[in-house]
């Protein structure tokens, strides 16, 4: 099985960190780079060429969704899993015009976040092994 190198982009620092940590004890993962905000995780996906992307849908400056359009623009095969801690039909919509692998709600009474994204990274591993 290959070892998946992550790019975590998102604005809030203590979630970026707590993330990374449970992230790198996954099997399937070698290696989670972070980025602080869009035009960071735009340029880390040039300069890095992670095998998948986590983006936070909300964020100040550029957005998840005109990030996700930038990262496109170069690289339209990249799987990409969104956060959001507000999701709604727009939002979603959008996502899917830009190939999104998954939304997953950043945090939801109703949902384990972690759980959520490590099936979503598991499947995408599936994915690229065969």
């Amino acid at each position: 099985m290959r070892k998946l190198k992550i790019l975590l982009v998102d604005d809030e620092k203590d979630f970026r960190e707590i993330m990374k940590v449970r992230i790198l004890s996954w099997d399937s993962v070698e290696h989670v780079l972070t980025a602080r905000d869009g035009k960071r995780g735009i340029d880390a996906v040039k300069k890095e060429k992670p095998d998948l992307v986590i983006l936070d849908y909300m964020m100040p400056g550029i957005d998840g969704v005109k990030t996700l359009k930038r990262i496109r623009n170069f690289n339209k095969d990249v799987p990409v899993i969104m956060f959001t801690a507000y999701p709604n039909e727009k939002s979603m919509k959008l996502s899917e015009k830009l190939n999104v692998f998954a939304f997953i709600p950043k945090w939801s009474e109703y949902t384990d976040v972690e759980k959520s994204l490590k099936v979503a990274v598991d499947s995408i591993v599936r994915k690229i092994d065969n």
